[in-house]
């Protein structure tokens, strides 16, 4: 009989408020994440979001031939 892990998750604080943006703005990019909260590396932020189970579509802007990737919150999970 395999034990069920009761280990309790925790999130950096980054991941804690990457988590409530999209909950109250709809989406983010790098550049919000960057200039409103400090958050360089935003595509490393909601690839822990992910791999602790939120679900967050993922698109891909395309402006004069820059492309970004915009961030929306989907789905959470209970913590």
């Amino acid at each position: 009989m395999k034990k069920r892990s009761t280990r309790r998750i925790t999130m950096s604080p980054q991941n804690t408020m990457v988590k409530d943006i999209p909950c109250k703005k709809g989406v983010i990019t790098p550049l919000n994440a960057m200039v409103n909260f400090g958050i360089t590396r935003l595509a490393a932020r909601i690839f822990e979001l992910k791999k602790i189970g939120f679900k967050i579509d993922t698109v891909m802007k395309k402006v004069n031939r820059k492309r970004y990737a915009s961030y929306q919150l989907v789905a959470t999970v209970t913590i």
